[in-house]
């Protein structure tokens, strides 16, 4: 009879502790850190062609297009703040502040109404989600989670940003530093800017 109790109170006190440990090894694999996805797009990756309307589906109608030769189009997304003072340094005199840009390279393996979109930079926290796990305005170790590689830089001189994590995708291998995700932060290590370009 001991025996079955003593059982009993070590099957107890496992079980709880082991199904905690299966809730983090779930958790882990809901993500998906191999590369560098911003609201279900990839971001870099030439193998990876998108529509205009797959831009639009994700990020929503642009506010400006435009066409560079050596960038392609150019898609600017603003949100309008003309009642909301808060962030006075980027308000535009049209009382909207840039939220993202990306290039979108249509037509680049000669259909004309497809093509990767090699680079994008986000400023706002509520329009866009890495990798569906980090936004602006998080703290910049958040990434450091994702696995792969990291390097971090220090700004002593810049007003902008207190510094840069640059983050290589485990998917990537050993790209280059320079092609590899930027999270430029401040001196309250919150994610300021999330930037890549990839040409």
């Amino acid at each position: 009879m001991k025996k079955i109790k003593a059982i009993t109170v070590c099957f107890t006190m496992f079980l709880p502790i082991s199904m905690f440990a299966q809730n983090i090894s779930e958790q882990e694999n809901i993500y998906d850190f191999s590369g560098f996805n911003v609201n279900g797009l990839e971001i870099g990756d030439y193998d990876k062609l998108y529509s205009e309307q797959d831009i639009i589906d994700a990020f929503g109608q642009p506010y400006s297009i435009s066409y560079d030769s050596g960038l392609g189009y150019l898609y600017d997304f603003y949100k309008d703040i003309s009642e909301d003072k808060t962030d006075a340094q980027k308000i535009l005199k049209n009382g909207r502040i840039h939220t993202l840009g990306l290039s979108f390279l249509r037509g680049y393996f000669n259909d004309d109404s497809c093509g990767p979109i090699p680079a994008i930079d986000i400023w706002d926290r509520n329009s866009c989600i890495v990798n569906g796990f980090i936004r602006v305005g998080d703290n910049v170790d958040k990434v450091k989670q994702m696995g792969g590689r990291s390097i971090e830089y220090d700004y002593d001189d810049s007003p902008r940003f207190a510094g840069e994590l640059i983050w290589c995708p485990s998917g990537w291998g050993n790209a280059d530093w320079v092609v590899c995700p930027k999270f430029y932060f401040d001196s309250d290590r919150k994610i300021v800017l999330i930037s890549i370009w990839v040409y």
